[in-house]
């Protein structure tokens, strides 16, 4: 029958908490009869367990952030392509229309 099962360091500290028959458990190393109390860190020693363990709740891991697709990348690359062109004229343009104004007043000043 399975059960919930610790299994123990050299210590009798609990490094893991499965659950399996107890003949599943003798083949895979050194282990005690956990119940629903039993966490990771407690201590099995003659035939008890002390409640060394931590028992603070833990925070589920926040799931990773969904990686965009290679459409989707593409769309984003393109979309910022088509905007880093656009300022690059608008530059161009603007720099233009400096030296024009620069010629003028270098016209106007040794006229």
């Amino acid at each position: 029958m399975e059960r919930l099962i610790a299994f123990l360091d050299a210590n009798g500290v609990a490094i893991g908490l499965h659950i399996m028959t107890e003949a599943e458990a003798s083949a895979v190393g050194s282990w005690a009869p956990a119940n629903e109390d039993t966490v990771v860190g407690d201590t099995y020693v003659n035939g008890e367990w002390r409640l060394t363990g931590n028992r603070e709740p833990v925070e589920p891991p926040e799931p990773p952030a969904r990686q965009p697709t290679t459409e989707e990348r593409l769309a984003a690359l393109e979309k910022e392509n088509e905007t880093l062109q656009a300022q690059l004229e608008a530059s161009i343009q603007s720099n233009q229309m400096l030296e024009d104004c620069l010629v003028e007043m270098a016209g106007v000043v040794y006229a």
